[in-house]
């Protein structure tokens, strides 16, 4: 499969076999989401035919894909001086894939997302491209948003490796008194949903001083309401509260369940339909 057109512009597709086809191909988004690729599929797209590529999004995720199949697709990365966000969770890399995508960090130097969850990655995996991550970000630039839980890293190593890699490379865990692109103490990487019981803890804990009960989905009340002492919000582990915490005002007595299970940060743009499909995204991402 070779990759051809103009930059910035929709790619033209000549199968030389049957591969798959992209989900979606426009000026700024490749996506293969969900398209059934495997390794072979991976290494038969051919993207030298242009020196560079206007993506702002690529998107692999969902896929069967290995180590094994990334040179092809860090090829194009390199390619894409304006990469903002990459897509490869839910398939089979593992640590052999981690220098290679570790080298996306130096090539990309837009690069703000990058979803690695759901994948086999190991501890030194995760600190290589950690370890990358940091040292090829100024301290003008915004923390990178780098998801890598539910690798190969046992439930209860996930609390110890978190706390190695603040040690090491000043990681933040993405504290509610931060957004997804700002960071409270500086640090040049978000490592958020890697250890949940931090999280679980840190939002139960500011939700009692906010004086907001969390309490689980399946406790709420099916009239609405949220009677008894304490104002209660309907949410899951894990819910940012700093708005709430920060706020001058009272919070509701209700907020909707979607309202605060998916990551509530926005860029500039906040509130677009674009935002919003991202946020659904993300959610899907998490489940």
């Amino acid at each position: 499969v070779r990759l051809s057109g103009s930059a910035g512009s929709s790619t033209a597709l000549v199968r030389s076999r049957a591969v798959p086809g992209p989900a979606e191909d426009s000026s700024r988004k490749l996506s293969y989401a969900r398209r059934g690729l495997k390794d072979e599929d991976a290494n038969s797209f051919d993207f030298s035919s242009k020196a560079s590529y206007g993506y702002h999004e690529v998107d692999f995720s969902m896929n069967d894909l290995t180590s094994k199949g990334l040179p092809r697709i860090v090829d194009l990365l390199s390619r894409c001086s304006s990469l903002k966000v990459l897509k490869l969770f839910k398939n089979r890399i593992d640590d052999d894939g981690a220098a290679a995508l570790a080298e996306i960090f130096q090539r990309c130097p837009s690069i703000r997302e990058v979803h690695l969850s759901h994948n086999r990655f190991t501890s030194a995996g995760i600190e290589a491209m950690v370890a990358a991550a940091t040292n090829c970000r100024t301290r003008e630039q915004e923390p990178l948003w780098l998801r890598v839980e539910n690798n190969d890293v046992q439930r209860e190593r996930q609390g110890a490796l978190l706390e190695e890699l603040e040690r090491r490379w000043k990681v933040c865990w993405r504290r509610p008194e931060c957004t997804q692109f700002r960071c409270c103490i500086g640090s040049k990487v978000h490592l958020p949903f890697l250890d949940m019981n931090r999280e679980r803890n840190e939002n139960k804990d500011l939700a009692e001083r906010a004086g907001v009960h969390l309490r689980p989905r399946s406790d709420h009340p099916t009239g609405g309401g949220g009677g008894g002492g304490g104002r209660h919000l309907e949410a899951p582990p894990g819910v940012w509260l700093a708005e709430v915490a920060s706020s001058p005002e009272p919070p509701p007595l209700e907020l909707r369940q979607n309202h605060h299970c998916r990551d509530r940060d926005r860029d500039d743009h906040g509130g677009t339909d674009r935002n919003r499909e991202r946020d659904r995204e993300r959610e899907r991402e998490f489940v």
